[in-house]
């Protein structure tokens, strides 16, 4: 039997606030006058008498707990810029401490919001360790629901970090209801693929973005202290339609426009749950290396890759912003399986374009900033497809 609780914690900033996204040393809030909405860390503890695993989805950038050098974004030969660790070194681990299971069974995902700090401290990080020890008394037998569906507010930003309608994009989108047995929703999972970038003059506000604002709606249409997590997907070359840096007005009335229509993708793609067959817990972790690009500090960038299995759904995630294309890729080698896809977790490793993005001459600021070289690509694929299957029923 699958047991589940869910938590929520306020993780906004109450200091002086580097933000992480654009540039920490340029773009600072000042709490409360810069707090344009709470940001949250939401919490999901699963058991199934066998494993005990935890998703945290935390309303930051990355989620990183040791340094990140990356390419310069003009592409600047020889110049770097070196991403801070978001949390501070060991957090996973207590957190894997404090809900009673290890390490490997802990699954950190950034919202990937561009307007939160770009560090947070144990002051934030132990209110989560809190909440997860109070978690281990709270665990109640669930049942999983999931659907499919489509997320209306995705567009490729290639290659000017702005919407061209005239490339691919990775619009699935996925919604993992857990309910008790008599059917009251405790909490949901949420995932798609789309830059959380459109908060902007000012950029030194603190907000969840739209995606994190389209989770408190999701939540008090529930009620009952429903909590959904945001799981930001292969977003890697996919951004908000209607945002373009070239706007000069203030452009917060846009985030709540693209929350409501995030929202009500999910409302729509909630109406066809469906049953998800019992299968016990499962989750592998591998450590795989990626060529870079000659003139990057290392020859190989080690990335992270974990994948859970709920139901008969895996959930595969990876350190690396990973462009679109590889969604519907690893869903043709894996078709048998259901897969929820998420980046910007388990660490930072930077931009993964695609085969056909380094090929295709439009160049862009994720080419620029990314260490890898061509390589990589079917390096990354053939080790997801690999765990994916480790784990699959």
């Amino acid at each position: 039997m699958l047991r589940a609780a869910f938590g929520k914690v306020c993780v906004t900033p109450e200091e002086r606030a580097p933000l992480q996204g654009y540039d920490p040393d340029m773009f600072i809030a000042q709490p409360p006058d810069d707090v344009q909405d709470d940001l949250f860390a939401r919490l999901l503890l699963l058991d199934d008498g066998r494993s005990r695993h935890v998703l945290v989805s935390f309303d930051c950038c990355l989620a990183n707990e040791q340094p990140f050098l990356a390419r310069h974004s003009q592409g600047k030969t020889g110049e770097f810029r070196e991403f801070r660790n978001t949390f501070p070194e060991g957090t996973r681990g207590a957190w894997s401490i404090a809900a009673g299971t290890t390490e490997q069974c802990v699954s950190v995902h950034a919202t990937h919001t561009h307007s939160a700090p770009e560090q947070f401290g144990e002051k934030y990080t132990n209110r989560v360790t809190e909440k997860l020890i109070q978690l281990t008394n709270e665990l109640q037998p669930v049942r999983l629901r999931a659907a499919e569906g489509s997320c209306g507010i995705s567009v490729n930003r290639r290659p000017k970090l702005a919407p061209n309608e005239s490339l691919p994009v990775e619009r699935s989108m996925h919604f993992l209801m857990l309910e008790t047995p008599e059917g009251m929703p405790l909490g949901g999972i949420v995932n798609c693929a789309v830059h959380p970038t459109s908060v902007n003059n000012p950029r030194n506000r603190v907000s969840p973005e739209m995606v994190g604002l389209a989770m408190a709606r999701l939540e008090q249409h529930y009620g009952g202290g429903f909590v959904s997590l945001f799981l930001q997907g292969f977003s890697g070359d996919i951004g908000p339609k209607g945002f373009s840096f070239a706007i000069m007005e203030d452009t917060y009335p846009l985030v709540t426009s693209l929350a409501d229509q995030l929202y009500m993708s999910i409302a729509e793609t909630a109406g066809r749950l469906q049953p998800v067959p019992e299968h016990p817990l499962a989750g592998a972790s591998r450590i795989t290396s990626l060529k870079a690009q000659e003139g990057y500090p290392v020859q190989q960038v080690d990335t992270e890759l974990r994948a859970l299995r709920l139901g008969d759904i895996v959930l595969l995630s990876s350190s690396c912003e990973v462009f679109g294309s590889y969604a519907s890729r690893l869903r043709e080698r894996c078709s048998s399986q259901r897969l929820v896809l998420s980046g910007v977790s388990n660490g930072y490793t930077s931009y993964l374009p695609s085969p056909e993005a380094f090929t295709d001459g439009l160049g862009g600021y994720e080419l620029n900033a990314s260490p890898y070289s061509e390589e990589a690509c079917s390096v990354f694929l053939r080790e997801a497809e690999e765990l994916i299957k480790e784990v699959s029923p």
